[in-house]
């Protein structure tokens, strides 16, 4: 892990920029703070023994705030790499880190339920689709995944299967996969550069009989029967509807194209 000093003043990061790397403070103090328009809102400050920016390793979205010393300060720069290479080392010295993921991790259950109650207790506002033969052939509780593309049916194992498990995430293969700490999939998708599949990109999650689209914080966002979520949107959860639902990873134009059928 590598030691950097800043002066006061410096950015450590800046809105907008595409890093992986985690700081912890080793002395010093800095401010993180989000600009909207021309107004500079601060976000916290933070000192020695604190963590920030920690989930740029999970995911590869932009980086929503800025970081700036605001006296002299000296962090501990971690990549993805180094985290993973400690859980072998030492894992001792990740437990500040494991405990910021924590916290985050249990704001982001508490967001998710506040998100998802209203649409258990209410009918979700979603048309039925007209492929509901399709969704009769299934199992209670189950649902259809199918590669909508050929293009996306040339870079997955299993182009056509039937999903019984929830939580079920899709993200993007990559070669160290199985050794990623921060990599969480039940389906991989091979994606070349420039990517339209982040890591840890989408999830079906179900609440009681409805099913849900969740984007996991990926770069480009996730299209759900023509509705963005993710990417640059504030919305990060969309109702799938009775019978077949068209879900692409990426942009509009992505050739990362899903049937789902429930």
């Amino acid at each position: 892990m590598e030691l950097k000093k800043f002066k006061t003043g410096e950015f450590i990061i800046k809105q907008g920029d595409v890093r992986s790397d985690a700081y912890s403070i080793v002395k010093g103090c800095v401010q993180i703070f989000h600009v909207q328009g021309k107004e500079r809102i601060t976000l916290g400050m933070l000192g020695a023994g604190e963590i920030f920016g920690e989930m740029g390793m999970i995911d590869d979205k932009p980086r929503s705030a800025s970081v700036q010393a605001i006296e002299s300060t000296e962090v501990e720069v971690v990549t993805p790499k180094d985290f993973n290479e400690t859980i072998l080392r030492n894992p001792d010295q990740l437990v500040p880190y494991l405990r910021s993921f924590f916290e985050r991790l249990r704001r982001t259950n508490e967001n998710f339920s506040a998100l998802v109650l209203p649409f258990a207790t209410e009918a979700p506002d979603v048309e039925e689709s007209a492929d509901i033969a399709v969704s009769k052939e299934l199992e209670p509780g189950a649902i259809r995944l199918v590669a909508g593309t050929e293009h996306l049916r040339q870079r997955v194992m299993k182009p056509d299967l039937t999903v019984r498990k929830f939580p079920f995430r899709i993200g993007r293969w990559s070669e160290n996969f199985q050794a990623d700490v921060f990599v969480s999939n039940d389906l991989l998708v091979r994606d070349e550069e420039p990517y339209q599949i982040s890591r840890n990109h989408c999830a079906i999650e179900r609440e009681g009989k409805q099913f849900y689209v969740l984007d996991r914080g990926s770069a480009f966002g996730t299209q759900v029967n023509g509705k963005e979520i993710g990417g640059v949107e504030n919305q990060m959860i969309h109702p799938l509807r009775h019978g077949a639902n068209e879900v692409r990873l990426g942009g509009k134009e992505s050739p990362y194209q899903f049937q789902i059928v429930v």
